[in-house]
C-alpha cells in the first residue's frame, strides 16, 4: 500500500508536491506582474452579462442626469439663443449678483423656506394617517373605490390641477364661494389674497398626492405580521392601541 502511494505516473509524490508548489509561485508572480489593463480585460471578459444588463440604467443616467449638466454654465453666461451655449460670452457671478441684490429674493427664500415647513408638518404625515384609516376599513369594496378615488389625482396634470383649483375658488362660479353664499356669507377673493395662498398652495399638493403616497404605507402595513394583533389582543389592546 505504500508503495502504491509513493510515486505519481512514476513520480515521487515529494516531486510533485515540490513542482505544484513553484508552479503556484510562478502563478502568483505572473499575475502581480500582470499589467492592470489585462486584469481589467479579463474581468470584464470574465462578467460582460452583467455590464452588459447595466447599460440601459448607464446610458439613461448619462443622457437624462449627466448630459444636461453641460447646460449649467448658462448661469455664467450672457446667453443668446442664436449664439448657443458655447459662443455666449463669460459674464462670471453677474447674475448671481442681480439676484441676490434684488428686493424680493429674501422674501421668495422665505416664502420657499415657509412653503416647505408646511409641507413637511402637513404633508408628511397625511398619507400615514390616510394609510392607518384603509387598513382599519373592514368593507373591501368600499375600501377599493376609496382608495381608486384618492390615487387619481396623482396621475393628473398639474396644468389641470392649477385650472380645477381657479375654478373651485371663483368668486363668482366657485364651488367654495357658492357653499359660502348658502350660509349668507360673503365671497371670498382667495386667489387675490395672500394670506391664503399658502394654505391653497399646500392643501392642493396633499390633495394629489397623498392618496398615491399612502400606498407606500399601505404596503408596509399589510407586511406586519398577523401574530402580533393576535398577541396584542390576548395582552387586552384596544383597536386604537393595535393601530
Amino acid at each position: 500500500m505504500a508503495d502504491r502511494n509513493s510515486d505519481v505516473g512514476g513520480i515521487p509524490i515529494e516531486e510533485v508536491v515540490v513542482e505544484a508548489g513553484e508552479a503556484l509561485r510562478e502563478d502568483a508572480k505572473t499575475s502581480s506582474v500582470e499589467p492592470s489593463w489585462v486584469r481589467l480585460y479579463d474581468h470584464f471578459r470574465r462578467e460582460w452579462q452583467i455590464y452588459l444588463m447595466l447599460l440601459p440604467t448607464i446610458v439613461w443616467f448619462v443622457v437624462f442626469l449627466y448630459k444636461p449638466m453641460y447646460g449649467l454654465q448658462i448661469a455664467f453666461k450672457d446667453y443668446s439663443i442664436f449664439r448657443g451655449v458655447a459662443n455666449s460670452p463669460w459674464i462670471g457671478w453677474e447674475h448671481f449678483q442681480t439676484l441676490f441684490s434684488n428686493d424680493s429674493f429674501l422674501r421668495a427664500v422665505r416664502n420657499t423656506v415657509t412653503i416647505s415647513f408646511y409641507n413637511l408638518l402637513f404633508g408628511f404625515p397625511a398619507p400615514i394617517i390616510l394609510a392607518l384609516m384603509f387598513n382599519e376599513v373592514l368593507n373591501a369594496t368600499y375600501t377599493r373605490t376609496t382608495q381608486t378615488i384618492v390615487y387619481l389625482p396623482h396621475f393628473i396634470s398639474s396644468v389641470i390641477i392649477a385650472g380645477i383649483v381657479i375654478t373651485a375658488f371663483s368668486p363668482t362660479v366657485g364651488v367654495i364661494n357658492t357653499v359660502l353664499g348658502w350660509l349668507g356669507m360673503d365671497s371670498i377673493y382667495f386667489l387675490t389674497q395672500p394670506e391664503w395662498f399658502r394654505p391653497i398652495f399646500v392643501g392642493t399638493g396633499i390633495w394629489q398626492e397623498a392618496g398615491f403616497g399612502s400606498i407606500v404605507f399601505l404596503a408596509a402595513i399589510a407586511g406586519v405580521n398577523p401574530s402580533l394583533y393576535e398577541s396584542a389582543v390576548v395582552d387586552g389592546a384596544n383597536r386604537w392601541q393595535m393601530m
